[in-house]
C-alpha cells in the first residue's frame, strides 16, 4: 500500500475537527449523467440524466438547471479503467518543478506522450537517504476526459475536480486531473466569512470606545 504521512486520526475525532464537505458526484455510462450527493463518508444516488439537454422533459431541465446552479463542488468520477497510476521515484530535487519533470519523463514511464494526457502527481513520501521522494503519477487520456466534458457541459455541469472515486463511500483521491483552464474555482466561504467576523469585531471595537465619550 502507498505510505501514509503520519498518523490517520479516528473517523469521530476527523468528523469532530473539520465538518463534512458535502459533495455533487457525477458519472457517466455511456448514455446518461448519474448524479450523487454526499461526502467522504457516504454518498447516495440523486438522479439519473440524458446525456444531451435536448432529452431532457422541461420539468428535468428545471430541476437539473436548479442542482447545477446549488452545487458548489462538483466532482466528476473517472473509472478506474481509464486511469493509470504509477509508482515513481525521482532525485528530491525533482520536486522544485515536479510538474515538468514529470512532463519529460511522460513517453519513459507511461505509454503516452505528453501532449496525450492530463496527469497529476500525489507525493507518498520524501526520503531523506538517498535524497529521492516516491510519489504517484495518475495520468488520463486527454481525448477520453475532453469528451465526458463536453458531455456534462451539455446539461450545465462544470466540475471543480476530475478524480477516482471509491464507489461505496466516495472517498476522493488527493489528485484533479482537470485542465486548469476547464476549473471551476470554488468560493472561499471561509475566508467572506472570517472577513465579515473581522469588520463587526472591528465596529464593536468602536462602538466601545465611542459610548463613554458620548
Amino acid at each position: 500500500g502507498r505510505p501514509e504521512l503520519g498518523g490517520v486520526p479516528p473517523a469521530r475525532v476527523r468528523a469532530a475537527r473539520v465538518p463534512a464537505v458535502v459533495r455533487r458526484y457525477l458519472e457517466l455510462n455511456g448514455e446518461e449523467v448519474i448524479a450523487s450527493r454526499g461526502t467522504n463518508e457516504s454518498s447516495h444516488e440523486i438522479g439519473r440524466y440524458p446525456l444531451t439537454a435536448e432529452a431532457l422533459p422541461p420539468e428535468q431541465k428545471l430541476a437539473l438547471a436548479e442542482l447545477a446552479g446549488r452545487s458548489r463542488e462538483v466532482v466528476l468520477c473517472l473509472p478506474a479503467n481509464k486511469v493509470l497510476v504509477k509508482t515513481l521515484t525521482l532525485p528530491l530535487v525533482a520536486e522544485i518543478n515536479l510538474r515538468e519533470v514529470l512532463g519529460f519523463e511522460m513517453d519513459r514511464q507511461t505509454p503516452f506522450r505528453r501532449e496525450q494526457v492530463y496527469y497529476d502527481p500525489v507525493l507518498s513520501k520524501r526520503n531523506s537517504k538517498p535524497d529521492t521522494l516516491t510519489l504517484e503519477l495518475v495520468v488520463t487520456p486527454r481525448l477520453f476526459l475532453d469528451k465526458l466534458l463536453t458531455e456534462i457541459a451539455n446539461i450545465d455541469f462544470r466540475p471543480h475536480q476530475a478524480t477516482i472515486c471509491q464507489k461505496k463511500t466516495s472517498q476522493l483521491q488527493p489528485v484533479n486531473l482537470l485542465p486548469e483552464e476547464a476549473r471551476q474555482h470554488r468560493p472561499d466561504t471561509a475566508r467572506h466569512l472570517n472577513l465579515a467576523l473581522g469588520v463587526l469585531a472591528l465596529l464593536l471595537l468602536l462602538a466601545t470606545i465611542a459610548l463613554p465619550l458620548v
